[in-house]
């Protein structure tokens, strides 16, 4: 028996290997590790920058783009916003942008692609955090596919730009049985006050609350009919000895908590509001976290929940077991309170820690990714960071106010 988990190790070890050279080797794909991509946005409208600012104060509605080529391939009547998040700025000239290709014509699509996510990494001046991150994710778990672009508006350079893989389409057909599951995302809105009778701060960590209303502060829903299979997990998860394996797939989740803890990725379920994460129910009904936003990794966001911001060495050093006895964290207290997982998800954290940090690859990785982009990094005169801090940006501390440790 010891052989053949000997064998099943070489296998799974083996066939990581071959996907991972795979993102890197096929130089058609648009997120070819390798490459830089170029996408060029036409707006009829010569006060663009205004109308996607109003649209985003206003809600996700899209700005019909009179055409939007990606390398090369054009696609008319694409809709533009910009991305939902914390970066937003307004009057910014290098906000993250949202491209829905079917905005118009339904159908449109670059290699099973529908969409495309855009980040600016305002909080990451390495420009390395996210993609080096996911490509680390990718080889334990399902995670989207990430590289760069340079983006061009109307025939004038935007920026250099995070290409990151949407959580639809063609992911879910690699990594799960179809599209047709329930998927939702991780917002909380942690600036408003809770709803009457919505417990306060629970924001995205699954603690059950009282109605669907409440649950629509803290998540959106992505894809399917309704919150009804969300609000169910939820239920099921907080119960005392549910059979997790029933409506979870354990063991990716297992991995997606490790990678949190050792990588640093507070700005996600493991840290403070539980944001930033998807979870997508399948045909079979269980529930599948997967990473997303990844530009707060490496001890980027550095706040647990637990008291204030922690220091370095406290990165460092986070505690494997955080939240493990608290029912604040119902995936992590749940899922570690069983003796089996518990094991598995202690194993997961040795092979990331030996395999990616340890042996130093992340770094020499995260300066083979620094002197791919450094060429359009400098033509980017929308950047947010100067060269300087480009180039230091791996092992400095960037900005007297935000801190952003180096990788």
């Amino acid at each position: 028996m010891k052989n053949v988990y000997v064998l099943l190790a070489l296998f799974v070890a083996l066939s990581v290997s071959a996907l991972r050279a795979q993102d890197r080797e096929d130089p058609v794909d648009l997120y070819h590790m390798g490459s830089i991509r170029e996408i060029k946005i036409v707006f009829e409208e010569d006060n663009w920058r205004y109308l996607l600012d109003s649209l985003r104060f206003n809600g996700e509605q899209l700005l019909k783009a009179a055409s939007v080529e990606v390398m090369g391939q054009p696609f008319a009547g694409a809709g533009v916003r910009i991305i939902d998040s914390n970066s937003f700025q307004p009057g910014s000239r290098r906000n993250g942008l949202y491209i829905q290709l079917d905005y118009s014509t339904p159908g449109q699509q670059i290699q099973g692609h529908s969409s495309l996510s855009l980040s600016s990494s305002l909080r990451d001046p390495s420009m390395v955090r996210e993609v080096l991150g996911l490509e680390i994710a990718r080889k334990y778990m399902p995670a989207p596919k990430a590289n760069y672009a340079n983006v061009w508006i109307n025939n004038e350079r935007y920026g250099l730009y995070v290409n990151v893989e949407s959580v639809e389409g063609d992911f879910l057909v690699r990594h799960f049985k179809g599209t047709s599951g329930n998927l939702y995302y991780s917002h909380p809105e942690t600036t408003k006050k809770p709803l009457p009778g919505c417990a306060p701060n629970i924001f995205g960590s699954l603690q059950q609350d009282r109605s669907v209303d409440c649950l629509k502060r803290n998540f959106h829903l992505i894809q399917g009919a309704s919150y009804a299979p969300l609000v169910e997990f939820i239920r099921q998860l907080n119960l005392q000895g549910q059979p997790l394996e029933d409506i979870l797939y354990a063991d990716q989740t297992l991995w997606m908590l490790a990678f949190n803890n050792v990588m640093g990725n507070l700005s996600s379920y493991s840290g403070k509001d539980s944001p930033k994460y998807f979870l997508y129910q399948d045909v079979d009904g269980k529930m599948a976290p997967v990473l997303w936003s990844l530009n707060l990794a490496f001890g980027g966001y550095k706040n647990t929940g637990i008291g204030s911001d922690l220091k370095v060495t406290e990165l460092q050093q986070l505690d494997p077991f955080l939240y493990s006895g608290n029912n604040a964290k119902p995936l992590i207290s749940k899922l570690l309170a069983n003796a089996q997982y518990r094991k598995m998800y202690l194993s997961h954290l040795r092979t990331l820690l030996y395999n990616e940090l340890a042996n130093g690859n992340y770094q020499t990785r995260a300066r083979e990714l620094q002197q791919l982009i450094q060429p359009s990094f400098v033509l980017d005169s929308n950047k947010t960071y100067s060269q300087i801090d480009f180039e230091q940006s791996l092992v400095s501390t960037i900005g007297k106010v935000s801190k952003i440790r180096g990788i």
